[in-house]
């Protein structure tokens, strides 16, 4: 793997997992797979006005597809008490590929943390793996 600092945190990047390029932040792929997570730091912004573009995400997806499997629950990222949301539509639903979208999001002193996973499959089995690369952070600030 590989460390990576950035202004607000250092993350590692896991050996099966390349660094992407990223004008809004921090963002890895998965060898071989469509499987993104990007990770933004936001500082003026308010944690509910975050939490509801997210929303708008997820609502769009089961708006668009009734059957979408969706989840919305609590977990601990990176020390932190971080809310998490995902929606995921089948290749059956959609007609051509899988669409899953998710965000965990936290706040560490006042800066707004945003992870947004994105893949052509369903993400709710690897959810180990990426909190564990989210759960290498360490704050500078």
């Amino acid at each position: 793997g590989t460390r990576v600092e950035l202004a607000d945190y250092a993350i590692n990047i896991p050996d099966g997992w390349s660094n992407a390029d990223s004008y809004n932040g921090f963002q890895i792929s998965k060898d071989g797979t469509n499987d993104i997570i990007s990770l933004t730091a936001y500082r003026e912004e308010k944690l509910a006005d975050v939490q509801a573009n997210n929303d708008v995400f997820i609502t769009g997806a089961t708006t668009q597809y009734k059957g979408a499997k969706t989840q919305n629950t609590t977990m601990k990222t990176a020390g932190k008490d971080a809310s998490f949301v995902s929606a995921y539509v089948s290749a059956e639903q959609t007609g051509s590929t899988g669409s899953y979208i998710g965000f965990i999001t936290f706040t560490h002193q006042g800066v707004i943390f945003n992870c947004m996973l994105t893949s052509d499959r369903d993400l709710a089995g690897q959810m180990k793996e990426i909190t564990d690369i989210l759960n290498t952070i360490e704050f500078i600030h």
